[in-house]
């Protein structure tokens, strides 16, 4: 369940306990090893939301156009790979970044250190819900839904 990009997430949650040095270091590392992921990860996205798609609505689907999308997308993703480069960089990234945990200044165990930063977070995405509400465009919903599932990984940690 818990990607890079979730990661992430986590970092919010943590933010308070952090500090923002530590934060913008950790983000940034974080972010640039999902980057290397992001087009082979969009791939297989945008083909397994289409495949769900075609699940539910199969007779409309027959239209030539649609047919021609999916194969394009199937083959798009059987032909998507992440060369040995990049996962070594990923990998590289990741394990340093899991032993700079260790050195992260958070001085509070459990529920406790994770509190402030959840009500934050919260409280924000509840003003994001209002703003989006009042003129709720595409864009406004799509970024507001991102920042759900963001609040969502991090009530899962």
């Amino acid at each position: 369940m818990f990607g890079v990009t979730n990661l992430g997430a986590v970092l919010r949650l943590v933010y308070g306990e952090l500090g923002r040095d530590t934060f913008e270091l950790e983000n940034r590392d974080y972010r640039d090893a999902g980057r290397l992921l992001s087009k082979a990860r969009d791939t297989v996205a945008v083909a397994g939301a289409l495949e769900e798609l075609a699940r539910h609505v199969n007779k409309q689907l027959a239209d030539p156009d649609l047919k021609a999308l999916r194969n394009r997308l199937r083959r798009s993703k059987a032909e998507q790979h992440i060369d040995r480069k990049q996962i070594l960089q990923v990998a590289e990234a990741l394990s340093s970044a899991r032993q700079r945990v260790e050195t992260w200044p958070i001085n509070s165990d459990g529920f406790p250190g994770l509190r402030a930063g959840l009500q934050r977070l919260y409280k924000r995405r509840r003003a994001n819900l209002e703003l989006t509400r009042v003129e709720p465009t595409t864009e406004d919903l799509h970024e507001w839904r991102k920042k759900v599932k963001y609040l969502w990984y991090q009530v899962c940690v």
